[in-house]
């Protein structure tokens, strides 16, 4: 059974790769998470909420925080790298 949590306003979408650049060092460029979010079909269970701003729907709450869920010891960077990609395209 697939739940979706829509958000109407995305307060941080590009904040979220350049937090895998700039803060994890997961990717070197931007444009290279296209790249390693495509080494894996799926993202195998791990679920990212782009909240690293807040959540802007269905009220203003710029204390929610970001979520990175269901990593086991498998997770490997394309897996994280595709889950943040899709937390943000959906």
């Amino acid at each position: 059974m697939t739940t979706w949590g829509v958000e109407a306003v995305m307060l941080s979408a590009g904040t979220n790769v350049e937090w895998l650049r700039d803060d994890l060092g997961i990717i070197a460029t931007a444009a290279e998470s296209h790249d390693v979010a495509s080494r894996c079909e799926t993202t195998d269970g791990v679920v990212y909420v782009p909240a690293l701003l807040g959540l802007g729907t269905p009220r203003w709450d710029y204390g929610a925080r970001g979520t990175l869920l269901g990593l086991t010891r498998g997770s490997e960077r394309p897996q994280i790298v595709r889950a943040v990609l899709e937390g943000v395209a959906q």
